[in-house]
């Protein structure tokens, strides 16, 4: 009986480990930002669906997605120097409006999910018609 027992511990244990596990920390600003492109195009068909929980979840993904490491950080900071502030206000919008998309998932408001959408793409769009190929030439 106790073999039974410790088994399903260890089947439940590593179950769990590669669940929670699974996704790593980015390597790079690309995957980063690939990983954001993901979560935006999930919410595009969660929309479609009206999947307001879906929505929520991929939108506080996008929201509170995670940052490239501290090098690469430092790295872009050198490179766009006194446009770094303006730089860091894209990401911040788009963070507030990932929020309020986030928001009116919960109260399934999907007028304003769609308005929220719009707002989070061009804040995207914004930082990368101005930033993009500064960034890009840094070779992570």
């Amino acid at each position: 009986m106790k073999y039974i027992n410790i088994s399903t511990a260890v089947l439940v244990v590593s179950i769990f480990s590669s669940t929670v596990f699974a996704e790593e920390e980015p390597k790079n600003l690309k995957e980063v930002m690939q990983r954001i492109e993901v979560n935006m195009s999930k919410i595009v068909g969660h929309i479609m669906r009206e999947e307001f929980s879906d929505i929520a979840i991929a939108a506080e993904k996008v929201a509170v997605h995670d940052e490239p490491p501290l090098s690469h950080r430092l790295k872009m900071i050198a490179e766009l120097k006194t446009d770094f502030p303006d730089f860091k206000s894209h990401d911040d919008d788009v963070h507030l409006n990932s929020v309020a998309m986030q928001e009116a998932a919960e109260k399934k408001d999907l007028k304003s999910i769609i308005e929220s959408y719009g707002k989070t793409l061009q804040s995207c769009n914004n930082c990368h018609t101005k930033y993009r190929k500064r960034i890009q030439k840094l070779k992570f």
